[in-house]
């Protein structure tokens, strides 16, 4: 029953995709130049508005934590989250009655030598691209006093949100997919960021 709500409604879970994607940007290296090349091979583009730092209006989360070396969080308080690890990838999965799976998912990996948040925020929504919901760069975010690149998608099926970066040498995502029929699902996500803790600072 759950499985077929979720294939109408988001296709794959958000935590096989992201393993598949962090896979895909583990061994990214910093281009060099190319001969004669004028323009780079992706659209993407950095924001050019000043970072702030975003405070949550809204009670965090206080329900079980989920979390890997260099990140970790809570999801909301529930008794019915279904909680599961794929190596160091850490996804909770929560059935709404009418509506589908809430997804939260909690990951990490070695970033790769001499790459930084920019870096991977590049790679990373490129990695995206095929996927269900494909997100698109928007503004960066302070994330508990780190600033974090953010991807997003939303549409008539649901809304994707991102939030990642490097530190301690370590390339984190806190990645959420809630299907467009749950109640207040803008205010899930940000009451479950708004209890981030980023440990991997080096």
């Amino acid at each position: 029953m759950i499985s077929r709500v979720v294939r109408r409604a988001l296709g794959p879970t958000a935590a096989g995709l992201l393993v598949l994607a962090l896979a895909a940007c583990s061994d990214d290296e910093r281009p060099g130049p190319e001969a004669g090349s004028t323009a780079t091979s992706t659209t993407s583009t950095a924001p050019t508005d000043p970072v702030t730092p975003v405070t949550p209006s809204v009670a965090p989360a206080t329900g079980k934590e989920i979390g890997v070396e260099s990140v970790r969080m809570r999801l909301t308080a529930s008794p019915d989250w279904k909680v599961s690890r794929f190596g160091t990838t850490v996804a909770g999965g929560l059935y709404v009655e009418g509506a589908g799976i809430v997804n939260a998912t909690v990951t990490d990996i070695l970033a790769g030598p001499g790459l930084d948040t920019e870096d991977k925020a590049v790679s990373y929504e490129r990695s995206l691209a095929g996927t269900p919901l494909p997100p698109s760069r928007v503004a960066d975010r302070v994330v508990d006093g780190t600033t974090c690149f953010v991807l997003e998608a939303r549409n008539d099926e649901g809304h994707r949100y991102i939030v990642g970066g490097v530190t301690g040498g370590r390339f984190f995502s806190v990645e959420f997919v809630v299907p467009a029929g749950v109640p207040d699902g803008d205010q899930l996500i940000e009451q479950m960021l708004a209890t981030v803790e980023i440990t991997g600072r080096g």
